[in-house]
């Protein structure tokens, strides 16, 4: 049997940082935790009309209950950018909703690059508590998770090359979430911060809260304070005009999202003289907020079997493993599934385990052995000959590698080289054919 060989995509280096996460919240698209298109009134003027680093503006009554004020104070600047306006609200075609802040960026006279931004500190304090000598107020721990969302990271290519990046620090445990679909954005980490930046040079027109690929989230959970870098590469030779980039507190729909990307890594059942032993793994438990094992019976709709509360309190990034045996003596047919509820607030479901209880067979689906030095075998069954795609997924949700698969009827044996190239470590094999879709944990051992 000829060996399956993969060839090696390049892998983006994004990181995707975990963090700790109560179940009592979710976000769902479009829904704003923050509003930030009431009148800012300044607070404390030091200098260029409260757009010199030091002045202190702030929103009253930014969230639904109106109990939060946001102090928003211009912390730092480089490399020559000063604001052209604090908030630019809805005047340049913005999204009103969101702080919108104005940049001036001076032309390089010809030679080199001009590199700088203008950063922002967040404070969440009490409605009605600002303090004029200390300049800020009660700290507001937000206990839900806030979603920081960066609209529009814009890019230029036309008249010289312009880049904008922005930084975004929620503090030790937030999590980014962007789509995968399109290269415009590359982004970065020191510590905290977690920076994208517009590589492709993409300029979208307008500001709009659903211009996905240059757009990006963090979000993090009992924060009073945040950190919003703003900041533009370019080697226009004269100042080009102002650019206005977009912070907005929502959690959007992003396709192909990091965070869509399930965090299931097994899901396996066997039949045993008991009924039928599931068991499946998640590679982080903290990224999910629900998890429910479903079942169907004899073709009817799935229903809760059994549901679970993650442990989402603060541990280490580790794999957690489930199991449940059923009985299922009075069946003939049945069918199983994970529900689970990420902390984007999307809905995920794991593959479809199907048995039939009166001959004894079930769809099988696996790679062994799990730890990969060289060689491994992929045995999969198939209800009729089918052409499908073995991917192999990295823990950020980057396809790595795939090769595409032919099977017949029946069970299939089929040998699979390692792709070459790739580091040791955790990986997802996704095998898809029509009308299934299977996953589950690999292990690329050291060479």
């Amino acid at each position: 049997m000829k060996p399956l060989t993969f060839f090696c995509l390049p892998a983006k280096r994004h990181i995707v940082m975990m963090l700790s996460l109560l179940t009592s919240f979710s976000l769902t698209a479009q829904t704003f935790l923050y509003d930030f298109s009431t009148t800012p009134v300044m607070k404390f003027n030091a200098g260029s009309s409260g757009l010199a680093v030091g002045s202190v503006w702030v929103y009253t009554k930014i969230d639904a209950a109106a109990t939060t004020d946001a102090v928003v104070t211009i912390s730092a600047s480089s490399g020559g950018i000063t604001l052209s306006t604090f908030d630019a609200g809805s005047s340049n075609g913005g999204y009103d909703k969101a702080f919108q802040p104005g940049l001036n960026v001076p032309g390089t006279g010809g030679s080199g690059t001009v590199s700088g931004y203008v950063e922002f500190t967040f404070t969440f304090i009490t409605t009605g508590t600002y303090n004029a000598a200390t300049k800020n107020g009660t700290p507001r721990i937000q206990t839900a998770l806030v979603p920081a969302t960066i609209l529009d990271d814009d890019g230029t290519l036309t008249g010289g090359t312009l880049h904008e990046f922005d930084m975004l620090n929620l503090g030790s445990g937030e999590l980014l979430d962007y789509s995968t679909t399109g290269p415009e954005l590359s982004y970065s980490t020191s510590g905290t911060n977690i920076t994208g930046t517009n590589a492709a040079g993409t300029n979208y027109s307008g500001i709009s809260a659903t211009a996905y690929p240059v757009m990006f989230t963090v979000i993090n959970q009992n924060i009073s304070t945040m950190v919003y870098r703003t900041g533009v590469t370019s080697n226009f030779s004269t100042a080009p005009a102002s650019r206005v980039t977009s912070l907005a507190f929502f959690m959007p729909s992003y396709p192909s999202a990091v965070l869509a990307v399930s965090t299931l890594s097994e899901f396996q059942g066997t039949v045993t003289h008991n009924g039928i032993d599931l068991q499946w793994q998640l590679a982080d438990e903290r990224s999910v907020t629900e998890l429910s094992l479903e079942r169907s019976v004899d073709g009817g709709a799935f229903l809760p079997l059994r549901n679970y509360t993650p442990d989402n309190t603060g541990r280490e990034s580790q794999p957690v493993s489930f199991s449940y045996n059923d009985n299922t003596s009075q069946l003939t047919t049945v069918a199983y599934r994970i529900k689970m509820v990420e902390v984007s607030g999307s809905t995920q479901y794991s593959k479809v385990l199907n048995f039939d209880m009166t001959s004894g067979s079930q769809e099988i689906c696996r790679i062994y052995p799990t730890l990969i030095s060289s060689l491994a075998t992929l045995e999969l069954s198939s209800e009729r000959a089918a052409t499908g795609v073995l991917r192999i997924i990295d823990y950020e949700g980057h396809t790595v590698g795939q090769q595409p698969i032919t099977l017949g009827k029946g069970i299939n044996y089929l040998s699979i080289n390692r792709p070459s190239g790739l580091p040791a470590g955790n990986y997802i094999a996704s095998v898809r054919i029509p009308g299934h879709n299977y996953t589950q944990k690999i292990i690329l051992a050291p060479q």
